[in-house]
């Protein structure tokens, strides 16, 4: 003990502040003898006479540390560990650091400590030692508020972090959208070969610096942790067919080679986020590119495990000529990366740092292996789901793009947007895909052409509205000749799974982020526009509908939930439940026979049905809604006895969807 005694007089002198102390002891002797001990420190002392009462001074007032005489009434049955445990259970109780006082070391000690007290004195005690494991308590909590500051204070900063790439990324929006748009468009036209390369290489920088931009913004996320990876079914060759396609362009310019290698045993539906693997591999291949000097990349993908319910796959790139150490900070944190690769080209310290961090999201390691001094292989492992067999349209539609540009050959376009240059870049681009495009810098502009001219498709900046998304949407579509109208939105950057749900419940049909790439925005309105007689385009664009069409159309459902199955299964249930609603709201106004009633609910309901792809049901409403217009009310009623037929039919068709959806 002469340690702890010595200790005594310095421990307690770096006391900066008052700490309440409950001193719970049932003998005045006891209590007198704590407080003459601590008469000379900064400690705020607080008497309790029984459990009860202390049990009251935690309760009501801020305690920073309880000293509890073990013998106190009440506290030897059934036993101190018990009594300890029963009190550190409390809310609010838990974290205040505990100290007895104990007769017999050898029981109570072992089962105080082992309930939740932190330390304990033998009685009789000595002042000094009382003193002295009071000031270890005390600057226990001392080191733990500091962390919290310290916790708190990096919170700060990361929050301020995110809040500037934000605000950064909002800003330069605009200049990045028309070195990107501007670029594409002069690239359409005729030019000699320098101003073209010079115009390839503004489009090549500006969509590298939007990459970096992105790749900075994601590693705020992950470093705050609100980057999530959504989970949805995609084609896993069509994704690594894209890697290829990209990544060979490259190694070509280069002067290299580049083999895509993929197993046969690779299932090919997954489910997971396709966008971030994708990302991932495109930034490890293309490092490997950039640091090979000849000769051929290879990447490999194989299966490192398998069973009923997921897939573990193995990805491997290999080069030639590449210094293993400008590889192995992807197994490093990003700053002790920079520190030990500071020269590493072309950004690609960052890239690879995201990298791992979305391996690790994913569940999977990475690892560099070294064949020779110059030579080795990146290796990583990735986590998924297996997914369901169905074709994405979207990746249907990027192999054609003359059936893509076919589909909005001659479309009516109006975009809602009052930026100038993103308006003239839109405009444009759609011009040259052969649309006929109509700019509304206002949402009373494009209210008012709405209703002399008939559209398409609307392209509008949430932004402009001067309500909510919902009631934007709904002032839109407001006529019958604008009910079935499809509304894309034109957000400030890309969509979360949070945002997605927004644009979703505020009745939009998609979402086309900024900067716009034009090849997406094409596909897009390709999606969403109708086929024309003799045009070929995939089935599954259509819906893939055979002679007898199911009541609905789950396709329209995936499509626009990009097959996010939690999203897909929600809305379809959401639907079901307000057309149960709205079908009882129906049977009270037939037995009144409220004809305008009826017209209303079958017009509210109609937009709900077209959105999930229940269009037969959204025609049934529609002549419901047509039914009061003409004042017809036996049409009415025959109506009111198909359309409860038909939900319990579409209601059948979802259940057998989820059911289908979780094996």
């Amino acid at each position: 003990m002469s340690t702890v005694y010595g200790a005594d007089q310095k421990s307690m002198r770096r006391i900066d502040k008052q700490y309440s102390i409950v001193v719970a002891v049932d003998m005045a002797s006891d209590f007198q003898l704590v407080r003459t001990a601590l008469s000379n420190s900064n400690f705020r002392i607080i008497e309790a006479k029984n459990s009860e009462e202390t049990l009251q001074c935690l309760s009501n007032q801020s305690i920073d540390v309880v000293l509890l005489d073990v013998a106190l009434s009440g506290m030897s049955d059934p036993g101190v560990g018990e009594k300890i445990r029963q009190m550190r259970a409390m809310p609010g109780i838990s974290e205040v650091p505990l100290v007895m006082l104990i007769s017999d070391e050898d029981v109570d000690a072992i089962n105080g400590l082992n309930a939740g007290a932190i330390d304990f004195v033998i009685k009789p005690f000595r002042s000094g030692e009382l003193r002295a494991r009071l000031a270890v308590v005390v600057e226990r909590i001392r080191l733990s508020e500091e962390l919290t500051n310290a916790r708190r204070a990096a919170e700060s900063v990361r929050r301020s972090q995110a809040a500037l790439l934000t605000l950064m990324n909002q800003e330069i929006q605009t200049p990045m959208n028309a070195m990107i748009g501007l670029s594409y468009l002069g690239l359409q036209a005729r030019l000699d070969k320098t101003p073209r390369t010079y115009l390839e290489k503004i489009n090549f920088s500006a969509r590298s610096l939007l990459s970096l931009i992105n790749d900075a913004i994601d590693f705020s996320r992950i470093e705050g942790g609100g980057l999530k990876l959504s989970e949805d079914d995609f084609n896993v060759r069509e994704c690594l067919t894209q890697v290829h396609d990209l990544i060979g362009d490259l190694a070509r310019d280069k002067g290299l080679g580049f083999k895509l290698d993929i197993s046969e045993e690779i299932p090919e539906m997954l489910c997971g986020d396709v966008a971030r693997l994708g990302q991932m591999l495109i930034n490890i291949t293309r490092t490997v590119v950039k640091l090979t000097e000849k000769g051929t990349v290879t990447f490999q993908v194989r299966v490192n495990a398998l069973n009923d319910d997921s897939v573990e796959l193995l990805f491997i790139v290999r080069g030639s000529g590449i210094n293993p150490q400008h590889m192995e900070c992807v197994s490093e944190g990003i700053s002790h990366a920079y520190r030990s690769n500071p020269l590493m080209p072309g950004g690609n310290t960052l890239r690879l740092a995201i990298s791992r961090e979305l391996i690790d999201l994913m569940q999977g390691r990475v690892w560099v292996e070294r064949t020779s001094e110059w030579d080795s292989s990146f290796h990583c492992t990735a986590h998924f789901k297996r997914g369901h067999h169905r074709a994405n349209p979207e990746a249907s539609l990027a192999k054609e793009p003359e059936s893509v540009k076919a589909r909005i050959n001659g479309a009516r376009i109006l975009v809602i947007e009052d930026n100038p240059t993103d308006q003239l870049i839109i405009r444009d681009l759609l011009e040259l895909a052969g649309a006929v495009a109509i700019v509304a810098g206002k949402e009373q502009d494009a209210t008012d052409r709405l209703s002399i001219e008939k559209f398409d498709v609307v392209i509008i900046n949430p932004r402009l509205v001067s309500t909510n998304d919902a009631e934007a949407v709904r002032r839109i579509r407001a006529g019958s000749k604008n009910a079935h109208l499809r509304i894309i939105a034109l957000t400030e950057h890309a969509v979360l799974a949070e945002d997605r749900e927004r644009y979703v419940l505020g009745d939009m049909d998609d979402y086309l982020p900024r900067p716009i790439d034009p090849e997406q925005m094409y596909r897009m309105l390709a999606k969403w526009l109708p086929a024309k007689p003799g045009i070929s385009v995939d089935e599954h664009l259509e819906g893939g509908q055979s002679t007898k069409s199911p009541p609905v159309d789950i396709s329209v459902l995936h499509q626009m939930f990009h097959n996010n199955a939690t999203l897909v299964r929600k809305f379809g249930l959401k639907f079901v439940e307000v057309a149960n609603d709205t079908l009882a709201e129906m049977n009270l106004a037939q037995a009144e026979k409220d004809l305008p009633a009826l017209g209303r609910l079958g017009h509210k309901l109609k937009s709900s049905a077209r959105t999930i792809g229940a269009s037969s049901f959204a025609d049934l409403c529609e002549k419901l809604e047509k039914a009061n217009l003409n004042n017809n009310w036996s049409n009415a009623e025959s109506l009111l006895k198909q359309i409860p037929v038909l939900l319990t039919q579409i209601t059948q068709q979802l259940e057998q969807e989820f059911r289908t959806m979780d094996k």
